[in-house]
C-alpha cells in the first residue's frame, strides 16, 4: 500500500490527460486553455499539481519551456524594427 501511494505522488501515468495539458502549456497556452483542451477543470489541474510531485515538476518545466520559446519575440521584432532582414532577425533571436 505504501509503494502504491509513493508511485502516485511521483508518477503522472495515472493522469491520462497530463501530456495534452503539458503540451498546451509548453505551446504558451494559459492554464484555463490547457485544462479545457485536456478535458479537465482548471481547479482539478491545480489540485493535481499540489498533490503530485512529478506533475508539479513537469508543469514547471513546461512553463519554463514556454517562456524560453516566447522570449525570442521581442528580440526578433526589435531586429525587424532596426531594418534587419527576417533571416538576420531570426538568427539574432535564436529562431531556426
Amino acid at each position: 500500500m505504501i509503494d502504491m501511494l509513493a508511485s502516485t505522488i511521483t508518477d503522472t501515468t495515472h493522469l491520462p490527460w497530463a501530456e495534452l495539458f503539458l503540451a498546451q502549456i509548453r505551446a504558451g497556452e494559459t492554464v484555463e486553455q490547457a485544462s479545457a483542451a485536456a478535458g479537465v477543470t482548471r481547479s482539478w489541474a491545480y489540485t493535481c499539481r499540489a498533490e503530485n510531485e512529478a506533475f508539479h515538476a513537469a508543469w514547471e518545466a513546461a512553463v519554463a519551456e514556454a517562456r524560453q520559446r516566447l522570449d525570442w519575440r521581442p528580440v526578433f521584432l526589435a531586429s525587424l524594427r532596426e531594418g534587419r532582414t527576417i533571416v538576420d532577425a531570426c538568427s539574432r533571436a535564436g529562431v531556426t
